[in-house]
């Protein structure tokens, strides 16, 4: 990966959603492009006014990334990932042409308030929601059970807690070769 200037249509993306927004203060975007990760990340430094991507190969994704952080930015630091971030990338996603099957596979198994807002606005059926929710669910459970696993101690290192530390006994300093 290395920083790379950040593309032309992200900055006019970001143009667009300040005029929509009426906000003059636009982000900074730093832009780290990788040539051989699929997918995108990324996040918005609320105080410093900055966005960073860390861009995949997937043009598609960096953009719904984009977007995702410019949302974010658009509601402000305090609302992260709730129902009025949620309802501001809703409203962002069908003017830049990201549908709401993309949205869904992105968002929807990470975020439930993602899943519940498209329910509300119509954009999903409720049984395609209780879909969405529960592969969340066990989304999270697979992580609850890897993250035990790594806190269990196996018996060998239970063993080698309880040894004694090897190194000295007696830690006061040596007077031999001190006296005449």
């Amino acid at each position: 990966m290395a920083y790379s200037p950040t593309p032309e249509w992200a900055h006019q993306w970001t143009r667009h959603v300040a005029q929509l927004e009426g906000k003059d203060n636009l982000p900074t975007i730093t832009w780290l492009q990788s040539n051989s990760r699929r997918g995108s990340s990324g996040h918005f430094k609320y105080k410093r006014n900055v966005i960073h991507i860390s861009a995949g190969v997937d043009l598609a994704d960096q953009q719904y990334v984009l977007l995702h952080e410019l949302a974010h930015w658009a509601v402000g630091g305090h609302y992260h990932h709730n129902r009025l971030f949620f309802q501001k990338l809703w409203d962002l996603c069908p003017l830049f042409d990201i549908s709401t099957e993309y949205a869904m596979r992105r968002d929807g198994s990470i975020y439930s308030g993602c899943v519940r807002e498209a329910l509300k606005r119509g954009l999903i059926d409720p049984v395609r929601a209780d879909a969405a929710l529960a592969h969340r669910e066990a989304i999270l459970e697979a992580r609850r059970k890897r993250a035990a696993r790594r806190r269990r101690k196996s018996p060998l290192q239970s063993l080698l807690k309880k040894a004694t530390p090897v190194g000295r006994v007696n830690a006061q300093p040596s007077s031999r070769g001190n006296s005449k």
